[in-house]
């Protein structure tokens, strides 16, 4: 019942229950604890904690795990190491927690001092350094664990696959796929499947998303949708709807992801009549206010040319998306995208004044915006940059580069069509080798092509 009560945020009922017991034991405490950090009350939690009579490794490791999912990283850090016994379970709470604010060399450091790991501490660390840009160094701890003869959970084969296709690693890709197929999860786990689809459709590698998809003995939506987005991505945009025609026939229902998926590949292709069809359902089943399905069909018919029902779609989005964002930041107030959605929001509705209070509150709550990046891959090694980056050793040869690409961009910008203006960049030892499918090529394969050039 205290469980029922605080999973249904009704705290005080929670409480007065708790006081009527007559003998509480450590289950009892270690419950309404808990249920105190899941209604978001981490003082009343403290003040409980404190009045326990005793206290076992659940009691100490609910109060860390309590604080770290309300932000409060440095109270949770001050009670582990408080803590007089330490168990896995408490070292991996405190890993996740750092990967979860941010603060990945302090989990990294805490993860190489842990007298034991398990499966899941080498997993939560794999996943805290994917989803804080160091995508590189997971792949790297991915080996590692296996190495020491770690046999890989299905979340980290899915964790590792996921930091193989943020940075387009084939080859490491390929060898995740091998385990995969060897500890039997290729055909049966539908969530390792998918992985798979969208690690090769993220490597362009569509021919094997294709092959690993028709492998999967049950596909669900997740598998189907990261079929169709992987069409979408590649801009095979018909491929993506005919994937999507097929998925409603097999009788499985698409999600948001699948519809807004489905409508971008509408978008690419300027397929207006079908991209009606689709919103229809969506109106139909209630979607057409969530913020995917929404942006999705803001940009589809802007491309189409319907402004109005642009601004329509957008108009209908808005005030969820406000209320979304704000319940988000009640919830967990250092989400930085939540920051970032409704800045967008006020922004594109000249709301002024509430784009600055917003920032203020972001510099106030120590919330950094994650930059955007770019990257190349040289002789196997991957070179990223962010916006006005100045950290590479040939930094200044590769501003020398750009500055002459500018110029000869601006020389040309008459008499040559957009198309033929690429050809240009490259000094002429080079442009025998770029096809006009290498105009299209990525940075990855053009470096390849010529070291003058990059």
């Amino acid at each position: 019942m205290l469980t029922a009560f605080a999973h249904h945020h009704r705290l005080p009922e929670a409480l007065h229950l708790f006081h009527q017991i007559p003998i509480k034991d450590l289950v009892s405490w270690n419950c309404i604890i808990n249920g105190c950090f899941h209604c978001g009350d981490f003082v009343t939690a403290r003040k409980l904690f404190d009045e326990m009579p005793h206290r076992n490794v659940v009691s100490w490791t609910t109060m860390v795990d309590g604080f770290l999912r309300l932000g409060r990283v440095d109270d949770a850090e001050r009670l582990f190491f408080e803590m007089p016994c330490k168990d896995v379970a408490a070292w991996n709470a405190m890993i996740h927690g750092y990967c979860g604010n941010g603060r990945v060399d302090d989990a990294l450091r805490l993860f190489r001092e842990m007298p034991s790991r398990d499966v899941i501490s080498w997993t939560s660390m794999i996943s805290g350094l994917d989803q804080n840009r160091r995508s590189d160094d997971a792949l790297f701890l991915f080996g590692e664990m296996v190495s020491y003869g770690v046999s890989p959970s299905v979340t980290s084969l899915v964790c590792g696959l996921a930091a193989a296709a943020k940075v387009s690693v084939l080859h490491v890709g390929i060898q995740i796929h091998c385990c995969v197929f060897k500890m039997g999860y290729c055909c049966f786990d539908e969530f390792v499947s998918s992985s798979l689809v969208t690690f090769y459709a993220s490597c362009k590698q569509m021919e094997n998303a294709h092959k690993v998809f028709h492998e999967i003995i049950q596909k669900n939506v997740v598998v189907w949708t990261a079929l169709i987005t992987g069409y979408g991505l590649n801009g095979k945009h018909r491929e993506a709807l005919e994937v999507f025609g097929e998925m409603v026939r097999m009788n499985v229902f698409p999600n948001e992801s699948s519809f807004t998926s489905a409508l971008n590949s509408c978008c690419g292709l300027e397929d207006l009549e079908r991209g009606k069809g689709i919103h229809a359902v969506v109106i139909k089943i209630g979607l057409h206010t969530g913020v995917y399905v929404g942006s999705s069909l803001v940009v589809m018919y802007s491309k189409c040319g319907y402004v109005g029902d642009a601004m329509s779609a957008f108009k209908r989005i808005c005030d969820k998306t406000e209320r979304a964002a704000k319940k988000i930041l009640e919830i967990e107030p250092g989400c930085s995208a939540a920051y970032i959605l409704l800045s967008n929001l006020y922004a594109s509705s000249s709301r002024w004044d509430e784009v600055a209070r917003l920032r203020t509150a972001m510099k106030h709550n120590g919330v950094v915006k994650q930059p955007g990046s770019s990257w190349v891959t040289l002789k196997g090694l991957r070179h990223e940059f962010l916006s006005a980056d100045r950290s590479h050793p040939l930094t200044d040869q590769i501003y020398q580069k750009l500055d002459w690409s500018i110029i000869i961009m601006e020389r040309t910008e008459e008499g040559i069509g957009s198309e033929h203006k690429w050809q240009y960049l490259f000094p002429p030892q080079c442009r025998s080798l770029i096809t006009k499918e290498g105009n299209e090529t990525s940075n990855a394969t053009l470096v390849a092509i010529c070291e003058v050039c990059n």
